[in-house]
This record gives structure tokens, C-alpha cells and sequence, in this order.
């Protein structure tokens, strides 16, 4: 019986066992996704303040309350009101939709951090198809002209 080896087909399967930076990439993508889907409101109101570089108490002086009720929150011994959501969402740069529901449409507003931006954004999506197309022609071509002058 012939080996796999003797059909030259080991570097083949070698090559696809072996991880690559897309494969990794993907697969840490999908991690993150799937992680924000089981996170409750207070992992992600953690991972977001880390994220931020923020401790307790920085963050809980954004919100007007105390370090001690953030820490609850985190730790699931408490729940924010709707108000506190609100400002929780403010204060991280995320929305309300992403801290209670970790919507996975509000992943991508949590890293962009620019508000004027997500605020365009959204705006975009009233948008009918075709201006959405014509905005997204307009983006890809700015980013791709400063790629370009990257490596020149």
C-alpha cells in the first residue's frame, strides 16, 4: 500500500495542517465573536474598561458612581439600570445594544472610537443601496491610496 508520502502528497497536507497568520487571524476572529456572544453584560463592561486602559475608578468617575458598584457589575452581583447602561455605553465608546445583548453589529462600533464616525456611519445605513455603495467606493479608494503611498 502506498504512503502518503510515496503519492507527494505530504507537503500538501503539511502545508494545510500548518497554521498560517489568516488562519490564525480567522480563527481568532471567530473566537472573539463566538466570546462576545456567551460574555455577560459585565465581561464585556471589563473587557472594554481594559481595553481602555481605564481602572475602576476612572471609570466609575466617567459614569458619577463608585468603584465599588462597577466592581459589582463586573462581577455579576448587580445589574445597571437602563440610565446606567446609557452612560456605561457613552463612557466606553460602545453602545447600550453591545453592553446588554453583546449585538455583533455592535461589535465593530466598540472598535472604532471616533463618535463624529460611528455617528456617520450610522447615517450611512439610512442611506439607500446605492449612495451605500457609493460611500464604500469613496472609503476603499482613499485606503487603498494611502496603502499605496505606504510603500512607496
Amino acid at each position: 500500500m502506498a504512503t502518503i508520502q510515496h503519492l507527494g502528497i505530504s507537503n500538501t497536507l503539511k502545508s494545510l495542517i500548518q497554521p498560517t497568520n489568516s488562519r490564525i487571524f480567522m480563527l481568532k476572529g471567530l473566537m472573539n465573536c463566538h466570546k462576545s456572544m456567551i460574555m455577560t453584560i459585565g465581561d464585556r463592561i471589563r473587557a472594554l474598561r481594559k481595553e481602555q486602559k481605564l481602572t475602576q475608578a476612572d471609570l466609575a468617575a466617567k459614569v458619577s458612581l463608585t468603584y465599588i458598584q462597577i466592581g459589582r457589575y463586573e462581577q455579576q452581583k448587580s445589574k445597571p439600570s437602563a440610565d446606567v447602561v446609557r452612560r456605561l455605553a457613552d463612557a466606553l465608546g460602545t453602545t447600550a445594544d453591545y453592553l446588554m445583548n453583546g449585538d455583533s453589529q455592535a461589535v465593530a462600533a466598540t472598535k472604532v472610537t471616533d463618535r463624529e464616525l460611528l455617528d456617520l456611519f450610522a447615517a450611512v445605513e439610512e442611506l439607500d443601496d446605492q449612495d451605500q455603495k457609493m460611500v464604500k467606493t469613496f472609503i476603499d479608494a482613499l485606503v487603498t491610496k494611502r496603502r499605496v503611498q505606504a510603500l512607496a
